[in-house]
């Protein structure tokens, strides 16, 4: 699934350089949040039942842990196009001016911090696709406390881990209905990637987590239905296909806020169970989505921002139909090596030290 997703992210992207017969194509983000949330969901369930709670330590060990899983490479990224933006700025302004610009006006800073879109749109076009990780960043701090805290309430670790997951899914929800269609009026990228309006959708992901693990017969009965995914994969792009068709995030705010991004993850969760009992043989292909998926979060780093902004920049303003062809395939051979080498050399290290130093 993971890997599914990164192929739509640069296929989403790539659309940029070259037009393929246009066939609408979602940028995977829903997987991406329904997946996060059953495993990080995973993860802190087992840690709640294994520890009888949730402690102080607990918490420390699962930050940090997510932290090296995410961070180094964020910031070696944020930094490469932090140091792109700053030359191709200074090719019509000062430097002087550049850093006003970057530092003041576009308050670039934020998004060391994740800052970036948690209350309101991005204020810059710079790294517009870490919107998505800020969400997923935001839900690996909040559905801890709140678990945290609903352990505290001398709830049973059943009850707290289901009021917490209700929480996560129904503020969200709320926060995109009090913004009705008059006050979203062309404004659709607010519900969009304003972190507090999207993490529901991951906190389906941990509703998926709490089914397979409290309730294993239900969890393998719905993993015997091999239809769900062909269902969840129709349901899933249906959605899309109204919202990208039919201009409903220009025309009703209410239809999106409230069905039609819950309609997508919908359709991503119910795919969960059959998914998880399938089994691959040792093929190439098998092979290729596998090291897709491993390196599929530089991918999703180097992609828009460092790789596309370069191939943009270098290329010519009046290029044929095969040149737009050739930069695509250059922009995807890029990709792959590019996030092979960042995956090698700056994810690995870290992984190995968090590893060492942080047991789950």
């Amino acid at each position: 699934m993971r890997a599914v997703a990164i192929i739509l992210v640069l296929f989403h992207h790539g659309f940029t350089l070259f037009e393929f017969p246009f066939i609408p194509i979602p940028d995977g983000v829903d997987i991406f949040f329904v997946l996060s949330g059953f495993l990080i969901g995973g993860i802190l369930i087992k840690t709640i039942v294994k520890q009888k709670g949730l402690s102080l330590a607990d918490l420390k060990v699962f930050w940090f842990r997510r932290w090296f899983r995410t961070l180094p490479a964020y910031w070696f990224t944020l930094i490469l196009n932090l140091v792109l933006c700053f030359f191709l700025n200074l090719q019509n302004i000062s430097i002087k001016d550049t850093l006003r610009l970057m530092l003041l006006k576009e308050k670039l800073w934020q998004y060391f911090f994740f800052l970036q879109n948690l209350i309101s749109n991005m204020i810059a076009q710079f790294f517009p696709e870490s919107w998505s990780l800020s969400v997923e960043e935001w839900f690996y701090l909040s559905l801890p406390i709140i678990l945290f805290f609903s352990l505290k309430s001398n709830l049973k670790p059943y009850k707290a881990i289901l009021l917490s997951i209700i929480i996560i899914i129904s503020l969200p929800i709320f926060a995109r209905y009090f913004f009705s269609d008059i006050h979203l009026k062309w404004n659709w990228l607010f519900t969009r990637m304003v972190v507090v309006m999207r993490l529901d959708s991951i906190g389906l992901g941990v509703l998926m987590a709490f089914i397979k693990y409290y309730k294993p017969v239900f969890w393998d009965k719905l993993a015997s239905f091999k239809i769900l995914i062909y269902l969840g994969f129709f349901i899933y792009y249906f959605s899309f296909y109204i919202i990208h068709e039919n201009s409903y995030y220009f025309n009703s705010y209410t239809v999106t806020n409230l069905t039609l991004y819950i309609l997508m993850s919908f359709g991503v969760m119910i795919t969960l169970p059959p998914l998880s009992k399938m089994t691959g043989n040792e093929t190439i292909f098998n092979r290729a989505i596998t090291f897709t998926s491993l390196i599929s979060y530089s991918l999703y780093l180097l992609n828009y921002s460092f790789i596309m902004n370069i191939i943009l920049h270098v290329l010519p303003k009046n290029i044929s139909k095969f040149g737009e062809f050739i930069s695509c395939l250059i922009f995807w051979i890029s990709n792959f090596i590019l996030g092979n080498l960042m995956y090698k050399y700056v994810e690995q290290p870290f992984m190995k030290i968090r590893d060492k130093h942080f047991i789950e």
